[in-house]
């Protein structure tokens, strides 16, 4: 009787552990893409504005393909592949980049003006990255508040403004890299 009651509270214990452990950290990589996007892409704004629709509409889904691919990589590395998780970061990063798309509308049916479209996505995204944050990954939430101060900067209009919150969200992203490496826990991003 008493084996069994031990062996019940040592399922108990490793059911407990199972359930309450943090998922595997995601691959530094993911992030360092990212903050090598952002860089570009947010100074291309200051520096080339005509080619900022065609370079996202390229690197977002070459950079999404490519986080969902070492996000998978990496977890099947470690043996802890969570295919519903997988599929929660791609549904999600989907949606943010489907809203981008409909944000774009707004100045192209004369609602808003081009020059309003940047902030607008930029304040979308960061909230994409924050709701990131609270379900999926908790490294996003600090590029996704340093995107909201970057919305912040914006409205100031400095010089190369969208170079400085380039580098402001690249470094959040290059920070979270890095609690990742520490062993820091984190659910692996795809975006």
């Amino acid at each position: 009787m008493s084996d069994d009651r031990d062996l019940g509270r040592d399922i108990r214990y490793v059911r407990d552990v199972v359930e309450h452990a943090d998922a595997p950290t995601g691959p530094a990589g993911i992030y360092l893409f990212w903050a090598a996007a952002t860089l570009v892409g947010f100074a291309l704004i200051d520096l080339r504005p005509d080619s900022v629709g065609t370079y996202w509409m390229v690197v977002f889904p070459v950079g999404w393909l490519f986080s969902g691919w070492l996000a998978r990589r990496h977890s099947k590395s470690l043996g802890q592949a969570d295919n519903r998780l997988c599929r929660q970061h791609a549904v999600h990063w989907l949606i943010m980049f489907g809203f981008v798309g409909l944000a774009a509308l707004l100045p192209a049916r004369g609602l808003i003006p081009w020059q309003s479209l940047g902030p607008t996505v930029l304040l979308s995204v960061s909230l994409a990255y924050i709701l990131a944050a609270l379900h999926l990954d908790r490294r996003l939430v600090w590029p996704g508040l340093l995107m909201v101060g970057g919305y912040v900067v914006l409205l100031f209009e400095p010089a190369f403004s969208w170079t400085i919150v380039g580098a402001m969200v690249a470094a959040g992203l290059v920070a979270s890299s890095l609690v990742g490496r520490r062993g820091g826990p984190s659910h692996a991003p795809a975006a």
